[in-house]
């Protein structure tokens, strides 16, 4: 398994508010993800990282109908602190809950 500051560091600005939201959430399929992002960029965009972030170990995804459910494989990897995430002593999300970073 990765380290946490290695893996932290691999991904960029919009991976890691994508990361956020799902640890957020619990769980989330990527209409979830995409409404929880401040200034999102577009669903096609949201998809494709998300895919991304599977194929870096990251997420896994169940399927639920016609659509994806994803959810981290390791917990570790982003601190949980009284239902806030915290990234280099900055707070995740912002007063409405959305991710921001």
């Amino acid at each position: 398994m990765a380290k946490k500051g290695a893996v932290q560091k691999e991904l960029g600005a919009r991976e890691r508010q994508i990361m956020h939201a799902i640890f957020a959430l619990g769980e989330a399929s990527v209409s979830d993800v995409h409404k929880k992002l401040q200034d999102p960029p577009s669903y096609s965009a949201v998809r494709t990282m998300i895919r991304l972030l599977e194929s870096k170990g990251l997420l896994k995804h169940r399927q639920e109908g016609t659509k994806y459910v994803y959810r981290p494989i390791h917990f570790s990897v982003f601190p949980i602190h009284h239902g806030i995430t915290c990234l280099g002593g900055r707070t995740a999300f912002g007063p409405n809950g959305a991710a921001t970073y």
